[in-house]
Formats: C-alpha cells, structure tokens, sequence
C-alpha cells in the first residue's frame, strides 16, 4: 500500500474540505442580508433595552453611529403576535397583511429566509400586458381566485428549495413571521420587549478597505452565475450530475497517479475537494454558498468561497506542470517507456 500517495491526497483533501465547511458555516451566522439575515431574539437580558444598546452587544461592528438613518435601514422587528400556520391563506380572503415573510427553515439557531409575496402582483401586470382591455377589479379578482388554494406551507415550499409540502408545515405552524416594509422598521432608541426578535439586515466585514470584504451571497447556478436562471428543478439535477462525474473522473485519475508524482496528487486532490464541497452545498441547499466579495469602487469580481479556492489552486498547479515540465505524466507515458516495447522486439 503506497501511504506516502495515500496522506498526501488525504491531507490536501480533508484541509481544503474542511476549511470549506466551516467556513461557509461561519459566513451563515456572521454575514447578513435583506433575504438572509442575522437576529436576536430578545430575552430577558435584553428586555426593555433600545436596538442601539442590544446591538452594541451583539453586533458591534454594525452601530457605526447610534442615532443614524442607517442603523434604522439595516434592522427589523419581526411581528410575533400575528398567529399564522400551515393552513393560512396567503393571498385573499383571510391572508396576513404582509409584504411577505421570514420562515426559520433550517433551524431556530440559523437566520430566516425572506419570501416576498409577490405572485399576485406579477400575474396582474402580466394580465394587463397580455390583455390591457380587462379593467383592474375583473383581473384582481381573477388572480385571486387562481391563488386561493395557495397556503402559507405550500407557499414555503415553493420558494424554498430545499423545502418540500411535508417539510414546510412544521416551518409554517411555528417558525414563519410576517414583515411589512414600512411597519416594522424601529428607530435606534426603540425598546425592545422580551419575545421580540430583531433582525439585521447588513452586516458586511471588511477584510482591506476598498478591496476585499466578506459579503454573504447564495448563487444556484455555476461560477459567473452560468445557469443561475435556469429552472430550479432542471438545474439541480443538473449539477448533481456533473459533479457526480467530475468526482468519479477526479478519483480516477488519482487512484492511477505515482506516489512520485506530487504536484499532480496535490492538484487534482484540491480540485477534487473543491467540487465535492460545492457539491455538498447543493445538496443540502440547492444552491452554492459564496462569501469572499474583491472589488474596487463599484466593480466586483463574483463573490466565491474556499471549494473555488480549492479548485483554482489545483488549476493552477496543473498549468505550472504543463508549462514547465516537459516530462509530465498530462502529456502521456515518458518517451523511453514508450520505445521499450520495439527496442525488445529488435
């Protein structure tokens, strides 16, 4: 058994692997957005304190001025007393009034979704595009009508991914609160009471000025965004296919590497870890997580993650052994190996 080729593609695999999940894990509960935030639900530690004070404790690096318009813009209370459940109809008769929802959906300890709620609106603007003669209350009542079966479980479901009907009941009985844009917005100063939960809706962490950040992204297709407005179902059959090949081709050439030939078992062992973490992503999620934004002013290069790393570095290492070594295994059996065979038959 060749255990220097055995360790050398473990430690490079398992490293990069690693450092992948856990870093993405980090960047969930570190980084947050308007459709992923971050939260604190207020308990009694917190009861009666201002969302400036509970976020200096928390978040410090997010006060960045107490009594800012800005602080306002990134934080939200969500509305616990509104009683929703599976059965809650979403549009219509009987709907919550909301701009759309924030949904627990992996865990209580892991930040919410949001989901707007949005299908009644686009299907009227498509009506009246495609059919401009029907007046507005015969149209709205049309797409009411067509969205009335549709409930706060089978909505989750279809937004979701990774959610399915069945999933999605427990998520709407007891872990999905309503938000409304322009209601629940608090000031700096605003007491918070306990049960409330607060959301921040930005927190970016600069890594050097005006180059390089940590910025939450999810991205559900391929690098560049290849594929990212594909339908959701074909694209993740889609990428568990490819990576599933990749993988089997990645092993292949691995099991068939020389102890001898290093760069080689390092490059396609950081590849290999690379594709096999995305591919963990897109299992679980259906989707990639990105965390690592290079940018100058206004231009950003596509947010990335350590399985890109990974990959880029086994790229890399594969270039260099094309380029400069003329005797590399890529380019086929060394040429005296190749002449053996006749020189023996002469």
């Amino acid at each position: 058994m060749n255990y220097k080729k055995i360790l050398l593609i473990f430690v490079t695999f398992v490293g990069f692997l690693v450092l992948d999940q856990w870093s993405k894990m980090w960047a969930e509960r570190s980084l947050g957005t308007p459709e992923h935030p971050l939260f604190v639900r207020i308990d009694n530690e917190f009861h009666g304190r201002t969302v400036s004070e509970v976020l200096k404790q928390t978040y410090p690096d997010v006060v960045t001025a107490p009594n800012s318009d800005n602080l306002a813009r990134t934080t939200l209370v969500l509305d616990t007393a509104v009683d929703l459940g599976a059965n809650t109809p979403v549009y219509g008769d009987g709907a919550p009034p909301a701009s759309g929802f924030y949904a627990f959906s992996r865990s209580e300890d892991l930040p919410p979704r949001r989901v707007f709620r949005s299908d009644q609106f686009l299907m009227e603007r498509w009506i009246r595009a495609a059919i401009p003669n029907v007046d507005l209350p015969t149209i709205r009542q049309a797409v009411l009508q067509t969205l009335s079966d549709v409930t706060l479980a089978t909505f989750l479901s279809s937004r979701i991914p990774y959610l399915n009907d069945e999933s999605a009941i427990p998520i709407a009985d007891s872990h999905t609160y309503i938000f409304q844009q322009t209601k629940q917005r608090p000031t700096p100063s605003t007491t918070l009471q306990a049960g409330d939960i607060l959301l921040v809706t930005d927190r970016k962490i600069p890594v050097i000025d005006g180059f390089l950040q940590f910025s939450y992204a999810e991205n559900p297709g391929a690098a560049w965004g290849f594929m990212a407005s594909a339908p959701e179902r074909f694209r993740h059959i889609f990428f568990i296919c490819i990576s599933l090949l990749a993988t089997i081709a990645l092993s292949g050439i691995l099991f068939n590497l020389d102890k001898s030939q290093t760069l080689l078992l390092v490059a396609f062992s950081s590849i290999l870890s690379g594709a096999i973490g995305n591919f963990i992503d897109r299992i679980r999620f259906h989707y990639v997580i990105d965390f690592i934004d290079m940018y100058i002013g206004d231009s950003h290069w596509p947010t990335y993650n350590v399985a890109d790393i990974a990959i880029s570095v086994g790229v890399v290492l594969l270039l260099g052994e094309l380029l400069f070594k003329k005797d590399s295994a890529l380019f086929g059996p060394p040429k005296s190996t190749q002449d053996e065979p006749s020189k023996r038959g002469t």
